[in-house]
C-alpha cells in the first residue's frame, strides 16, 4: 500500500512539473498539432507553410530556405498559402554632388607702353668764308633722348572661384554596425540590423540605437508581436509596468514592432493599424508614449525569421555598445514574480551590474 502511494505522488509531482512548465512564458504560434479544416488547406507560421493533412497541420516547406517568405492568400473562400519572393524596396536617392566652385577671371593684360619719340638731329654748323679759316662751325645741339615709354599696368588678378560644398562624410570605422551573426536567437549573437517603419510610415533601422551613434542608448528591448496573439497582448498591457519613465531616461529604449497576424504579416494595414494601436496604448498610460512602435514589410520577414524559434511574442534584449544579444525570452507571463525578474534585470543592466 505505500509503494502504491508512493508511486501515486511521484505522478502527481511530474504533473504540476509539466503544468508550470506550459504556464511559464505562454506563446502564440507553436500550434502545429492544432486540428485543421479543410483537408488539403495551407497557412503560414511565421515563415514555415504548412498544410493541412489528417486533421493536423504538418509543416509542408520553410521558405526561407530559397529566400522567400510565406504568404497567405484571403481572396480564396478555403484557406491558401504559397512561398512567394518578397517584395524588394525602392532604393534610397544617392546624396547630391557638391557644387563645384566657378573659375576665378583670367586678368586683363597690362598695356604696352608707348614708344618714346626720336630726338631731334643736332643742326650742321655754318661753312667758313673762303680764304679766312673758316669758324669753326656750331657743334649741333644733341637730340634729346627719346621719352622711355610708362611700363604698361599691371593686370589686375582674378577671383578666385568659390569651392564647392563639401558632402557629406560616410560612417567611420569606428560607428560602423557590427558584424551579423547567422542568428539573432540567444545570448552572445549579434542582433540583425533589421529595417521597420513607425506610425507615421518613416523609415527606422536598429542600427540608430546602436551606443557609437546614439550615446545616451544603454539597453535595447525589442519586441515582435501579433495583434491577435493573447500573450502579446498581456506583454504590452504589462510593458508600463517594467520600462517606465526613469529607466527610459536611465538609457532604456523599447522598440515594439507588430508584425501582422498569426496567419502571417500585414503591411497593407500599416501604418494606419498601428497608430490605433499606439494612440490606445498611450490613453490606457502615460508611460507608452516613450516606447517606438513599427511593423515590418514583406521584404523584411528574412530578417525577422532569424529572431524567432517558435511563436509570439519575442522580446531581445540587447546591450547598445556591442549590439550583443544579453537575454531573448519568447512568450509571456503576466505573473507578479516574472515581471520583478525582468524589471531587476533591466535595472541592473542599465546600472553595469
Amino acid at each position: 500500500m505505500l509503494i502504491i502511494q508512493r508511486g501515486i505522488m511521484r505522478r502527481s509531482f511530474l504533473f504540476l512539473l509539466v503544468l508550470a512548465g506550459l504556464l511559464l512564458f505562454s506563446s502564440c504560434g507553436d500550434d502545429t498539432k492544432s486540428k485543421c479544416l479543410p483537408k488539403g488547406a495551407t497557412r503560414c507560421v511565421g515563415n514555415i507553410l504548412q498544410i493541412c493533412a489528417d486533421g493536423s497541420w504538418l509543416n509542408l516547406e520553410d521558405c526561407n530556405e530559397n529566400g522567400n517568405i510565406c504568404a497567405e492568400n484571403n481572396d480564396d473562400e478555403t484557406d491558401s498559402a504559397a512561398c512567394v519572393k518578397p517584395d524588394i524596396g525602392n532604393t534610397g536617392n544617392s546624396g547630391d554632388s557638391g557644387n563645384t566652385g566657378n573659375t576665378g577671371n583670367t586678368g586683363n593684360t597690362g598695356n604696352s607702353g608707348d614708344t618714346g619719340d626720336t630726338g631731334n638731329s643736332g643742326n650742321s654748323g655754318n661753312s667758313g668764308d673762303t680764304g679766312n679759316t673758316g669758324d669753326t662751325g656750331d657743334t649741333g645741339n644733341s637730340g634729346n633722348s627719346g621719352n622711355s615709354g610708362n611700363s604698361g599696368n599691371t593686370g589686375d588678378t582674378g577671383d578666385t572661384g568659390d569651392t564647392g560644398d563639401t558632402g557629406d562624410t560616410g560612417n567611420t570605422a569606428e560607428d560602423t554596425y557590427p558584424e551579423e551573426t547567422e542568428t539573432s536567437k540567444k545570448a552572445g549573437d549579434i542582433a540583425r540590423n533589421i529595417t521597420f517603419f513607425d506610425e507615421l510610415d518613416t523609415e527606422h533601422r536598429l542600427e540608430e540605437w546602436y551606443a557609437k551613434k546614439n550615446p545616451e542608448s544603454k539597453l535595447i528591448w525589442l519586441i515582435f508581436a501579433a495583434y491577435d496573439c493573447m500573450y502579446s497582448s498581456k506583454l504590452r498591457n504589462d510593458l508600463y509596468l517594467i520600462a517606465d519613465k526613469d529607466m527610459i531616461d536611465d538609457g532604456l529604449n523599447v522598440i515594439l514592432i507588430m508584425n501582422g497576424l498569426l496567419s502571417g504579416p500585414a503591411p497593407d494595414q500599416e501604418p494606419a493599424k498601428l497608430f490605433k494601436m499606439k494612440d490606445a496604448m498611450t490613453a490606457f498610460n502615460l508611460e507608452n508614449s516613450y516606447y517606438t512602435y513599427g511593423y515590418l514589410k514583406y521584404d523584411q520577414q528574412n530578417n525577422f525569421s532569424r529572431y524567432v524559434n517558435q511563436g509570439y511574442p519575442v522580446s531581445v534584449f540587447i546591450d547598445a555598445k556591442d549590439m550583443k544579444i544579453v537575454k531573448h525570452i519568447e512568450g509571456w507571463t503576466s505573473e507578479e514574480d516574472s515581471i520583478n525578474e525582468i524589471k531587476s534585470f533591466v535595472s541592473d543592466s542599465l546600472s553595469g551590474k
